[in-house]
């Protein structure tokens, strides 16, 4: 017993460098590694965005942001013309009211909201994917390389929706135009 506990010290102290010694010449076990950053592979999708100090969502001491799906979904229409939703700046409420609104059938935020990508799912199995608000896409395409126009949760009237295109520029356009899609995630 004692020779195996002797073989397991030395395996760990000729592992270790001398940085990876505590004061007391104990071995560092582990050390935290920093894996969250922008365009980092993170919970079935990508990391597309990281909050601020000041920002809804940040909190100090810990990284939280915005995760991308890696492919878009599709080309789709927003829905609803002549359907007033009254969006607000929220992408999970807005995809909710979007689907309670229109119902279940192809178009942008329902798409988004049966992603089923690894980690993708809240209580009860629901999907915690949703059409990103026109504010969340600017910050995505700030960070995430995306060509052509992409349809957001913000609606603007019964008639038309935000799009964002690659370069950053909002546009508003009926909301039977079919745009890519994306869906995001907060972690």
């Amino acid at each position: 017993m004692k020779t195996q506990l002797l073989l397991i010290a030395m395996i760990l102290l000729i592992g270790c460098k001398k940085e990876d010694i505590q004061p007391d010449n104990k071995p560092i076990v582990s050390k935290p590694v920093d894996t969250i950053y922008v365009g980092h592979a993170y919970g079935g999708g990508i990391i597309a965005y990281l909050f601020s100090p000041g920002e809804l969502g940040y909190m100090a001491g810990s990284k939280h942001g915005l995760i991308i799906t890696p492919d878009d979904l599709g080309i789709y229409v927003w829905g609803g013309l002549d359907t007033l939703i009254s969006t607000g700046e929220n992408s999970g409420w807005n995809t909710d009211m979007i689907i309670e609104g229109l119902g279940k059938w192809n178009y942008a935020a329902y798409v988004c909201s049966i992603v089923t990508l690894w980690g993708n799912t809240g209580q009860n199995g629901t999907s915690v994917w949703c059409l990103p608000t026109q504010n969340d896409m600017i910050h995505i395409v700030k960070n995430i390389k995306l060509t052509g126009y992409y349809w957001t949760s913000s609606e603007y009237d019964k008639d038309n929706a935000w799009a964002v295109c690659g370069n950053g520029l909002s546009l508003i356009y009926k909301k039977d135009y079919h745009f890519n899609v994306r869906a995001i995630k907060i972690f």
